[in-house]
């Protein structure tokens, strides 16, 4: 998928989420281009950006975005950190960021995936912690593998609660001794992301921290700024203040 699809979509999206009153903001690597160059990275293939948990916590809210989205094609769904917007092959990762209220710090945590059994728990994992509040898909336009993602994520809804545990701890017990998983968290301050100043981004008005600079030396390191030579290679886990927990 392209970067101009991506930026397509990025428009839809940011309609959506300023007419229900949801303040957003570019992140991760999409922040990175713009404080760069002010546009996308070489070489990036999707768009990040974030927005305050606090703001969608309502299921009814929920269900309005849910709503609002699947009205020009897109689904829906979220997890405890973050909300994906999807479009048969075109995914946007919606960070939530949440506040140690006690600390004033957001703490970020991520999992580096060693090989495919830890790739399949990962996946368990937020599939049993998922909501979702579309319809069934079944329109051929979609694909199969989408239409897939989006019907099991609907299964899911209607299982209670106390079942869909077991979605993951079932596999856990028996392949947990063969996952290689490595789990690291970022901290830094609240402020870091309360402020925000507007600017244009390929025509659109958008919102960046007002201090993006100092977020991005703890997430890419000090010479965040240097150009990276292959895109491919920039593993987020050799950069910045990311500390290894287990």
């Amino acid at each position: 998928m392209g970067q101009e699809e991506y930026l397509k979509c990025l428009k839809e999206i940011k309609e959506i989420l300023d007419k229900n009153s949801i303040g957003f903001w570019l992140a991760y690597g999409t922040l990175l281009g713009f404080a760069k160059n002010g546009k996308m990275l070489k070489g990036d293939d999707d768009i990040d950006i974030g927005i305050w948990r606090e703001s969608i916590k309502d299921k009814h809210i929920k269900k309005k975005l849910t709503e609002d989205f699947e009205k020009i094609g897109f689904s829906l769904y979220f997890f405890w950190n973050a909300m994906y917007i999807d479009r048969k092959n075109l995914s946007i990762g919606v960070t939530l960021y949440n506040t140690d209220k006690n600390k004033k710090e957001i703490v970020v945590d991520r999992y580096r995936k060693n090989n495919a059994i830890a790739f399949f728990l990962f996946k368990m994992f937020r599939l049993s912690r998922s909501e979702y509040y579309g319809k069934f898909r079944f329109d051929k336009k979609d694909g199969i593998r989408f239409a897939l993602k989006i019907n099991m994520l609907k299964l899911m809804h209607y299982l209670p609660d106390k079942y869909k545990k077991y979605i993951y701890k079932v596999p856990y017990l028996i392949l947990s001794p063969f996952q290689k998983t490595t789990l690291y968290y970022l901290k830094f301050p609240e402020r870091y992301f309360r402020k925000f100043k507007e600017v244009d981004y390929y025509g659109m008005k958008v919102k960046i921290p007002l201090l993006a600079e100092k977020y991005l030396e703890k997430d890419y390191g000090k010479d965040w700024m240097i150009p990276p030579k292959d895109l491919s290679k920039l593993f987020w886990w050799e950069h910045g203040e990311w500390k290894k927990v287990k």
